[in-house]
């Protein structure tokens, strides 16, 4: 075996070797096609030997074609395989070339199976015996090419130019080294088909050398891949050392870390993750993490992570964590999407902190501050009331007067005071139901709470239910804050409803539900708030006849009729009235900063004659306005009280009914106020009711301002 037959061996012996050992490689990576590609090619550059031994050494026409067949396959192979090797190892996605080379080398392997001296012949006259320049004798056929040989020569040049293509694409891209490779394999094919093609034209002496070419593209293609793998085997080793580093950082860190697959399986967790979820490493690798999910929130939080294999990862979210024992946890995931080691599928690495303890103690200072707000905003209201209510004692610090009609009120009163019966004080405009409420309360093992009082009538029936129940933001328009109502202002104290008579009759059902559950709820609010109130009410009115009159509920005035107390008229205790005189008269100069010293006993005798229909409110308005217009420091009031058409005599004035009583008393001050009901100066403020009220008094009496002046005016003429 000659030199040259040697060397067509060797080619093809290490282009085997080269091919067996990167198909291993392949076996091994099979996500990396560039190895299998170039196993091919080299079988096929292997193949191309062969067939150059066999055309060399052929004794008869038939065996040199068959030999040239053989090669055309093997070309075929080779060429289509290094295009896709190309492809697949730079990543390129223009692959135009790669398919012209696979279409013409198919055409061209389809010609030579159907064409009896194969691609490129047209035919082969006999064989003609060459030596090489060391004397080595080799065979070669006398032939013609055929024009199918453009068939071929087309898929070379495609070949050819798909590597200069992407060595320059790689150079452009700073990978030097990647084009020098694609280089070299474009000038070893250059240098083979210019060989061939100065064969063919006679300019060079066969044989053809094409096959070492190929063993050269194939040494450049094996060492590029071998040293890939080297460094391949160095980053492994490298990745190992840091894979363990941070698997023990991530066995150590008091953070859930687990790795879940597209599958949603589980295939690490953590020992801390562990921990938390009370469940055993074994117990969680290999178990979905929809079962480790809530289920009102498995489908929310499992399309997170479906969402993060698609690459749309959120940065941050919080989603709650089933453990074994059913407890949950409140976690605070991040995610991060990598490929991982199984099949190359990506994998995401999701790492959680466990902040249940402070969400709980975020909600538990949030209640703490609402309650504070809450206390805070009570306080505000008390304040406010009991800045009201100081005023009202100072008028009120004490019952005054000795008379038995008195004396008999303050029994009843001293004989509930110390129960938590509800009270029902009536009585006349003005007698002072308030202060005996409030003494009530005083006396009461509820005088440590709160006093809290509410006129019924001085409010529109609109806002009555805020002010009993208090509203939530948003409740109705304008309510924009949170308000209490006085029925929780008063927990643990007393609650007093003057003027109960005039409360809306679709709120009665509420009170009474009070009165009885000592339960309700805020206007606009579904939460049921509880209080421990005592209830004292106070009315003017005859409650029995506003129950036949179908404006106040029975059951509601049976709930508060436990203990009735009346408190009688001044015109019933007569007696009272120089005591009251003496204890209000210092309080109103005072106010006034005028200085009265004497009242004459005919203006006492002018008080005790007056039948008082606004009582001891009148009492008071009366002294104010005689202290007001008095210069000597002597007490002098008014003809409509000293006497005169005025007086009004005893039995006058018990034939007389309530409302009689107090229509005449409205039209006089309407009278004294030229009808002027609200303002400085008006009725409203002279018999201390609100201005709506005395206007619905006036309604009710058939009684109008302009009415009162006209009779005023007749009277004058």
């Amino acid at each position: 075996m000659g030199l040259l037959t040697t060397g067509w061996v060797v080619a093809a012996t290490v282009c085997v070797c080269l091919a067996l050992v990167q198909l291993l490689v392949w076996l091994k990576r099979r996500h990396e096609h560039a190895y299998l590609l170039f196993s091919l090619t080299s079988l096929a550059a292997a193949g191309v030997a062969v067939a150059e031994i066999r055309m060399s050494q052929a004794a008869s026409v038939d065996a040199f074609v068959a030999g040239f067949k053989l090669a055309n396959y093997c070309l075929a192979g080779l060429f289509v395989s290094l295009a896709w090797f190309i492809i697949a190892y730079t990543g390129t996605t223009k692959r135009l070339l790669a398919w012209i080379t696979t279409g013409t080398w198919l055409l061209g392997a389809v010609i030579n199976a159907m064409r009896p001296l194969g691609l490129a012949l047209a035919e082969v006259s006999g064989l003609e015996h060459f030596e090489t320049f060391w004397g080595e004798p080799y065979v070669s056929g006398v032939a013609q090419v055929d024009t199918s040989k453009l068939i071929s020569d087309t898929g070379v040049i495609a070949v050819l130019l798909l590597a200069a293509q992407t060595a320059w694409a790689a150079y452009r891209s700073g990978e030097k080294h990647q084009a020098v490779f694609l280089g070299s394999i474009g000038f070893f094919m250059g240098f083979a088909l210019i060989h061939t093609t100065l064969v063919d034209l006679g300019i060079f002496a066969s044989p053809y050398l094409i096959s070492f070419s190929f063993v050269a593209i194939v040494l450049v293609i094996s060492y590029e891949l071998a040293a890939r793998v080297a460094s391949a085997a160095t980053l492994s080793e490298k990745i190992r050392a840091e894979e363990e580093r941070w698997r023990s950082l991530l066995e150590e860190v008091d953070l859930l870390v687990a790795r879940i697959g597209t599958d949603g399986v589980i295939d690490f967790a953590n020992p801390y993750f562990c921990a938390v979820s009370g469940y055993d490493s074994d117990e969680l690798i290999g178990r979905h993490v929809r079962d480790l999910l809530p289920g009102d929130d498995r489908d929310q939080v499992f399309g997170k992570l479906e969402e993060a294999f698609r690459g749309r990862i959120e940065p941050s979210f919080e989603a709650p964590l089933a453990t074994k024992d059913g407890e949950r946890r409140i976690i605070i995931w991040r995610t991060v999407l990598f490929q991982g080691s199984r099949n190359g599928d990506p994998e995401v690495l999701t790492v959680g902190a466990d902040v249940t303890e402070r969400r709980e103690a975020e909600g538990e200072r949030d209640r703490a501050l609402a309650e504070i707000a809450e206390l805070k905003s009570q306080l505000e209201e008390e304040n406010l009331l009991l800045k009201q209510d100081t005023t009202l004692r100072g008028e009120y610090s004490n019952i005054v007067g000795e008379s038995e009609a008195l004396k008999y009120v303050l029994f009843r009163m001293e004989q509930v005071a110390p129960t938590d019966s509800s009270v029902l004080i009536q009585g006349e405009t003005g007698v002072g139901k308030e202060l005996v409420a409030r003494e009530v309360h005083l006396r009461s093992q509820r005088s440590a709470g709160p006093f809290i009082r509410l006129n019924c009538a001085a409010l529109p029936p609109s806002l009555v239910e805020s002010e009993l129940f208090g509203h939530v933001p948003g409740a109705f328009t304008d309510a924009r804050d949170k308000r209490i109502g006085r029925f929780e202002l008063a927990d643990g104290g007393t609650l007093f409803l003057d003027e109960v008579s005039e409360l809306p009759l679709e709120l009665q059902p509420k009170l009474l539900r009070v009165l009885q559950d000592g339960e309700f709820e805020p206007v606009g609010s579904s939460r049921t708030r509880r209080v421990d109130v005592r209830l004292v009410a106070a009315t003017n009115r005859n409650l029995e006849e506003e129950i036949a009159a179908g404006r106040f509920r029975e059951d509601l005035f049976y709930r508060l009729h436990v203990y009735p107390i009346t408190v009688p008229p001044l015109r019933d205790r007569k007696q009272d009235i120089p005591e009251l005189v003496e204890y209000y008269l210092p309080q109103i100069c005072a106010r006034t900063g005028k200085q009265v010293n004497e009242v004459p006993p005919r203006v006492l005798r002018a008080f005790q004659e007056y039948s008082w229909p606004g009582n001891v409110r009148q009492l008071q308005n009366v002294l104010e306005e005689a202290v007001v217009t008095s210069t000597d420091g002597v007490l002098r009031v008014r003809d409509p009280v000293s006497g005169g058409s005025h007086r009004v005599p005893a039995t006058e004035t018990s034939l007389k009914s309530l409302a009689e009583a107090e229509r005449e008393h409205i039209a006089r001050v309407l009278e004294a106020t030229e009808g002027q009901i609200a303002g400085t100066g008006g009725a409203a403020e002279m018999l201390d009711l609100h201005p709506n009220t005395l206007r619905s008094r006036m309604k009710k009496l058939g009684l109008s301002s302009k009415q009162a002046v006209s009779s005023r005016g007749q009277t004058e003429s």
